[in-house]
């Protein structure tokens, strides 16, 4: 199975993982971190660190999904997988991103495929609403 991390800035990390449980009930496997400005950067790595040793040793990859491809979080989510093979990271990361890997890493062991499958889906929800609504009203004429 594929381990996961969900990190970012503020309760970022705290609040994906609330909002995960609430769809799909606690699940194995997943660990939420949040980096707050009154913390250090030091401390936030340590604590990465604890959370990837950790799920290394009972998954076959780890996959930490951050906020922003920018700053302390994504930096640090970078220096930590580094030191490890089968350790990646995914920035911007959304709900749907999550949810997606959820349902389909006890099946799909590969990261590189997981994070795919999850990309392919993601982009197949993207809408734009008011374009959709628009198309609508001249397929119907009513304007």
């Amino acid at each position: 199975m594929v381990g996961l991390i969900v990190t970012g800035h503020g309760m970022f990390g705290t609040g994906m993982y609330e909002a995960m449980i609430s769809m799909t009930g606690k699940k194995d496997e997943i660990y939420s971190l949040n980096f707050h400005n009154n913390k250090t950067v030091d401390m936030y790595e340590g604590k990465l660190q604890i959370l990837v040793d950790d799920l290394v040793t009972r998954n076959d990859s780890v996959i930490i999904l951050t906020d922003l491809s920018e700053g302390p979080t994504f930096e640090v989510a970078m220096e930590v997988a580094s030191q490890y093979s089968n350790v990646g990271v995914v920035s911007s990361v959304n709900l749907n991103i999550l949810l997606t890997m959820l349902a389909t890493r006890e099946v799909i062991n590969d990261p590189y495929e997981l994070l795919n499958m999850a990309l392919i889906d993601h982009q197949n929800i993207i809408v734009f609403y008011n374009n959709l609504v628009y198309s609508l009203k001249e397929d119907s004429k009513i304007i």
